[in-house]
């Protein structure tokens, strides 16, 4: 006679028990979208060679009017820039960081089109400085993986 548990024998709950614990032991911290896959590594707006770089991945960000410029800005001005990849979505991804191409000059956009645009509300200094730290700690982190 064999053990069970709602009617189901032992060794498929051991096996069914035993799978998920081998699964979970397989997910990584390094689960990585991959934004480059079959896009041009030459920018668009600066007509220059981009690098791959791996950058954390954020959702479901606020939506001032600042933060929409400075969205609006990305896609026309800056859209390779090496920041925190913002997907717009409502849910977290399985995927927490972005694999995308960088553009240096993009990223000097950005950084010159912050010092002319600052944000003016406590709201959206909060978002620039929630991307700084996701960046840090990324950083920190990546740097002990690698």
């Amino acid at each position: 006679m064999h053990a069970s548990h709602s009617g189901i024998p032992a060794r498929f709950l051991f096996f069914g028990l035993a799978l998920i614990w081998l699964n979970a032991g397989c997910i990584s911290s390094r689960r990585v979208e991959d934004y480059t896959f079959a896009r041009s590594a030459i920018c668009e707006v600066h007509d220059v060679p981009m690098k791959e770089k791996i950058v954390p991945q954020t959702y479901g960000m606020r939506r001032s009017g600042w933060i929409l410029n400075l969205r609006c800005a990305r896609q026309r001005l800056f859209p390779h820039a090496g920041e925190v990849y913002d997907t717009y979505a409502c849910l977290a991804s399985y995927e927490r960081y972005a694999r995308i191409h960088v553009c240096l000059e993009c990223t000097t956009a950005r950084q010159k089109w912050l010092v002319e645009n600052p944000p003016a509300f406590e709201y959206d200094w909060q978002y620039l400085d929630y991307c700084d730290s996701l960046w840090r700690q990324f950083a920190q982190s990546y740097v002990r993986r690698n």
